[in-house]
């Protein structure tokens, strides 16, 4: 009877041991990168938009157009090319980051590559959202110009 008990012990710790928590695959952990460099590759296309609507509203706030504007829109201007320099900033801070820290996790057991990979998804997409919502409000002071 001693032996059925320990039997059931020791299979009740294997079961509990193979139903906990697993490792990321090596699959899911490529599936993960991949998704990141999606991400970083649907917006870096965009880095040249980000840089021209940059200069062209440093141009505009060095005219004598720029002087006729009421404040509110001579602010809305120069933040938007301190947004557009953040995003622009971020993208490279990003980059350059990523690729120190990939480095650096090389070899890394598969969970610490995953947590690595998740915080990586979640900056490149703060970084997306900078970049599209600053150019989203450059667009909006271009048209505004142009009626």
């Amino acid at each position: 009877m001693k032996n059925y008990n320990i039997l059931a012990v020791m299979v009740s710790i294997l079961l509990i041991s193979a139903c906990g928590i697993k490792e990321p695959s090596q699959s899911s952990l490529q599936m993960l990168e991949e998704e990141v460099m999606a991400i970083h590759d649907s917006v870096m296309p965009d880095m040249p938009k980000i840089h021209y609507q940059k200069e062209a509203l440093v141009d505009w706030s060095k005219s004598e157009e720029f002087e006729d504007l009421d404040s509110t829109d001579r602010q809305n201007i120069a933040s938007a090319i301190r947004a557009l320099k953040k995003a622009e900033d971020a993208m490279w801070d990003w980059m350059s980051d990523y690729a120190d820290e990939s480095e650096e996790m090389k070899g890394s057991d598969d969970s610490l590559m995953n947590v690595f990979l998740l915080r990586q998804k979640s900056e490149i997409i703060r970084v997306r959202d900078m970049m599209l919502s600053s150019m989203s409000a450059a667009d909006s002071l271009f048209n505004t110009q142009n009626q």
